[in-house]
């Protein structure tokens, strides 16, 4: 079972607190393409490593890592039997809030939500282990709207727990619940009500997160099944392109 320890190390050339001015909003940065266009970070580490800031434990178990907005920090956990979402101070780690999703559920290689939060706007997005989808005041933590993804399209858990970081685009936030002609979803962003599901493809959920990208003039949302690697239609959820050959009978 893994227990997160944060630490914040000062890297900056010339910062004596974190630096606001570059956010990393969601799983893979501002655009998920894991790429950063921060300057001014040291070339070498000076003798014995560099200082730390801050460093906060007791955030419970999970698999996933940290979204970073304005004063924020966003990470998913567990507190008792909740699987929960904590929202910490930049610059000293101090907890703001924390807010409960659902039940954490256990697991052979360890329990506690697999993904990242994902930060929009004054809105923050999470999606537990047990299929909990919530949006969330980014101030207060306070519930607009949740939904478990499992229940209301009639999917089943995978073998080691929802793995996924949820995808904003644009009007719509997209998961991967993997039920029967709904393996994709998208849902309103504002109100969680759904907009369309990938009536072509039924596939159980992976171990994955959706990415998006205009390919050939088409909004294309790709991401890797049970089965398949797979492009759906952004604005209908229609199966684009389907290439099997990359999955395997284990993940």
């Amino acid at each position: 079972m893994h227990k997160y320890l944060i630490v914040l190390f000062l890297v900056f050339v010339a910062a004596a607190e974190p630096s606001t001015q570059y956010d990393w909003p969601q799983w893979q940065g501002p655009d998920r393409s894991n790429l950063s266009t921060e300057t001014g970070l040291l070339k070498s580490w000076p003798p014995g490593g560099p200082p730390v800031a801050w460093s906060i434990s007791g955030l419970g178990s999970g698999y996933g890592t940290v979204a970073i907005k304005g004063d924020k920090i966003y990470v998913q956990g567990t507190r008792g039997n909740n699987s929960v979402v904590h929202a910490l101070n930049r610059s000293t780690g101090a907890a703001v809030w924390v807010r409960a999703l659902g039940q954490s559920l256990p697991n052979e290689n360890g329990g506690g939500p697999r993904g990242t939060p994902t930060v929009d706007g004054d809105h923050v997005y999470a999606l537990t282990e047990a299929g909990d989808l919530a949006c969330m005041n980014t101030q207060d933590g306070s519930i607009i709207w949740n939904r478990n993804i499992l229940k209301d399209f009639s999917a089943t858990n995978i073998q080691w727990l929802i793995s996924e970081s949820p995808l904003v685009d644009r009007d719509k936030v997209v998961v991967t619940p993997g039920g029967s002609k709904a393996s994709i979803v998208a849902l309103d962003k504002t109100t969680g009500k759904t907009i369309w599901t990938s009536r072509e493809l039924s596939d159980p959920a992976g171990y994955s997160s959706c990415v998006v990208g205009d390919i050939l003039g088409t909004r294309i949302i790709t991401t890797l099944t049970a089965k398949a690697a797979v492009g759906v239609r952004a604005s209908d959820g229609k199966l684009i392109w389907r290439y099997g050959k990359v999955a395997n009978s284990t993940a």
